[in-house]
């Protein structure tokens, strides 16, 4: 990437930006949320609709000047036949944002069948890529409304690596994981690294301590410091990357205050003001994913429910939000 510039209006996004990752290596950009990064990982896949710069260029829309390559492929330059050649084959990118990066019409079978048969494999064996990449047989013949944002990351990570991409741009690609799939995902995007190029994108320090090779610190669209993962992670030359490291430290020192404990089978106390759930049960097929959930959530209060992903959070929001139908149960 050479001396790239983004702007979206009068607003410059992207403010030239260089930087090269070669072959085997993994780059973190790192920095705060609104600095440019996902903007930078969808403009290298011509993912955004931007178009050059220049003296004639109208106003409004994005609009890019630079270079920007995949190995020998101009890919600001390049024309739609190119780019279609390059995505899900030469590279791969894992999203951020989960709601539209699922083809809503394709179950979880049918992605990974699209995806090894550009592989060129006559006769794909879906069932052994889920079974490899932990999707589990519940989840296979689901489409991406009724999975939880870290079965649809799950998904993406398996979408993104089964071709084996030379190029691969992660736009926090654990953030919807719990603690055992993240391990997995790491695991997986440090295995075969050594034959791809990687772009790390993400806020999250600790990431990229475990992924990147070098790093460089994003703010404001421009690159204020470079180095190894090491010195920049450890020792940050630049008031910034400091005050992000030591934010990520305070963090993870900050206490956990105490709240009331409370069970999902708590009795629900009548006429009490707050949210009420009683024998909430939710099946999706023959798939029960909430099975007599029973609580309540006093006013003022706040009821934490953790859990694995496709344990059923997402889909008790949606139900609560009134955006999937209540089948079993009620709500007040």
């Amino acid at each position: 990437v050479e001396n790239l510039r983004l702007r979206h209006g009068e607003r410059l996004i992207l403010d030239d930006v260089s930087f090269e990752v070669p072959p085997g290596e993994t780059l973190a950009i790192i920095g705060e949320s609104g600095g440019g990064k996902t903007s930078l990982a969808r403009l290298l896949l011509g993912l955004l609709d931007a178009r050059p710069d220049g003296p004639r260029s109208r106003p409004g829309g994005f609009r890019w000047s630079g270079r920007a390559l995949l190995g020998e492929v101009d890919v600001l330059r390049a024309g739609r036949a190119a780019m279609d050649r390059l995505r899900g084959r030469e590279a791969g990118l894992i999203v951020q944002a989960l709601s539209d990066a699922l083809n809503p019409h394709l179950t979880v079978r049918r992605h990974l069948r699209e995806v090894l048969a550009l592989r060129g494999e006559r006769r794909p064996d879906v069932e052994k890529a889920c079974d490899d990449w932990n999707i589990p047989e519940r989840i296979r013949d689901r489409y991406p409304s009724g999975l939880s944002g870290g079965e649809i990351q799950r998904v993406l990570t398996a979408l993104a690596l089964l071709p084996r991409p030379r190029y691969l741009i992660l736009d926090e690609p654990t953030a919807s994981l719990d603690r055992q799939n993240r391990e997995r995902a790491i695991r997986a995007l440090e295995s075969d690294r050594a034959a791809r190029c990687q772009l790390l994108i993400t806020h999250d320090l600790e990431l990229a301590r475990r992924l990147a090779d070098r790093a460089a610190v994003l703010r404001n669209g421009r690159i204020v410091e470079t180095g190894t993962a090491r010195e920049v992670l450890e020792r940050p030359a630049s008031r910034y990357a400091a005050s992000l490291l030591a934010a990520a430290r305070g963090l993870s020192r900050t206490p956990v205050a105490a709240g009331p404990k409370a069970s999902p089978r708590s009795p629900v106390t009548a006429g009490a003001e707050g949210l009420h759930v009683r024998d909430l049960t939710h099946s999706y097929g023959h798939a029960p994913v909430l099975d007599g959930l029973s609580f309540h959530v006093p006013k003022g209060s706040c009821l934490a429910v953790l859990g694995e992903s496709g344990s059923g959070k997402s889909t008790l929001a949606r139900i609560l939000a009134g955006y999937v139908p209540l089948q079993s149960g009620s709500i007040a």
